[in-house]
């Protein structure tokens, strides 16, 4: 029999295989709606779907339920067949494994690819801000707190992978157990990942980490580094491997922006934030909501989320307090400068 993590790790595997031998089938560099990543959306959930109906052939007594990005239905997977329903289709249908994916996070990173003078496909780019990802779950049991196990597919071909007890790295058949270093303080070497890779939620990150800024006083020559990728998985993972703290205040803003009955669209949602949260969680980094809780969220529910993932140490303590303390409670405040952005809320 299969494991849990075992079927986690081989469709990612599998869809990164996949999705780059079609890439290498229709070589061109290409932008807008026709982006070069964002075109391979459907090719990459079908190809986790096959993996998955090819391992219930093997395994017919294997029964398995797959949630997507893109779908607003489950499949609940058995002896080479599939059926889509709802939540409470999945619970009737009380599968083993429970398998949510995002199988395609950073389908914004620039990634072309060309045809060489022999007709072969040379893919550049940000390979590294690409993933393939997916969090196993029991169906009693659908919580980021009790997960099961994780897989993180990165292009480059570095795939990052975690049960209850440990989170690893795995590259050209070797393994290592990743375990995120102490940062206590915050200097030049220092990098703070914001969820803001677009203009509307750029003067939202701005807020908060001009706010840092000016309650830690840091000097020029020692100032952090600020980024944003567009890719949710990067951005968490960056706190289990280098000096860095990552944060989302986005779902903070939108729940204010609701009241003024404007809505904000985008965000990080559940299957984005779920596997590299689960495999932090492992990785001894700290995991949290914006309120010092535990990260946590219902697997089978499509909702967004914000999050605090910080290595342990003083330097991320400092932060999540000027969150709290500086920025959270003047949201509401900033908001009116911002609610003009966002659409008006068809609930409304």
């Amino acid at each position: 029999m299969t494991t849990p993590l075992g079927l986690c790790k081989g469709v990612t595997k599998y869809i990164y295989n996949k999705v780059f031998e079609l890439r290498a089938k229709r070589v061109v560099e290409r932008r807008g709606p026709n982006h070069p990543i964002y075109d391979h959306e459907m090719d990459a959930e079908n190809a986790g779907l096959h993996f998955l109906l090819k391992e219930s052939e093997r395994h017919p007594d294997l029964k398995m339920a797959l949630g997507f990005e893109l779908r607003p239905k489950w499949y609940c997977i058995q002896n080479g067949l599939k059926e889509e329903g709802d939540i409470e289709f999945v619970k009737e249908f009380n599968p083993d494994i429970c398998l949510l994916s995002d199988p395609i996070d950073g389908s914004k990173a620039d990634v072309p690819a060309y045809e060489s003078r022999f007709g072969k496909p040379i893919i550049d780019g940000g390979l590294y801000e690409v993933f393939s990802t997916v969090i196993g779950f029991f169906v009693d049991k659908p919580t980021l707190k009790e997960a099961e196990c994780c897989a993180i597919q990165r292009w480059d071909g570095k795939q990052y992978f975690a049960n209850k007890h440990e989170a690893l790295v795995g590259y050209e058949g070797e393994e290592a157990v990743v375990k995120a270093k102490p940062l206590d303080e915050i200097n030049l070497r220092t990098k703070l990942y914001t969820a803001a890779h677009y203009a509307h939620a750029a003067p939202i990150a701005y807020f908060a980490v001009e706010t840092i800024r000016e309650e830690l006083q840091i000097p020029e020559k020692q100032s952090p580094g600020v980024r944003s990728t567009g890719s949710t998985t990067y951005e968490m993972l960056q706190p289990t491997m280098t000096k860095s703290i990552a944060f989302d205040i986005r779902d903070e803003v939108k729940r204010v922006l609701e009241k003024y009955g404007r809505k904000m669209e985008r965000g990080a949602y559940t299957h984005d934030f779920a596997p590299p949260g689960f495999f932090a969680k492992r990785a001894d980094v700290i995991t949290l909501n914006l309120d010092g809780t535990e990260l946590d969220c219902n697997l089978l529910e499509y909702k967004t989320g914000s999050y605090f993932v910080s290595p342990q140490g003083g330097a991320g303590n400092k932060i999540l307090k000027i969150l709290q303390n500086k920025v959270l409670p003047k949201i509401p405040e900033k908001a009116e400068e911002w609610i003009d952005w966002y659409p008006v809320s068809s609930e409304n």
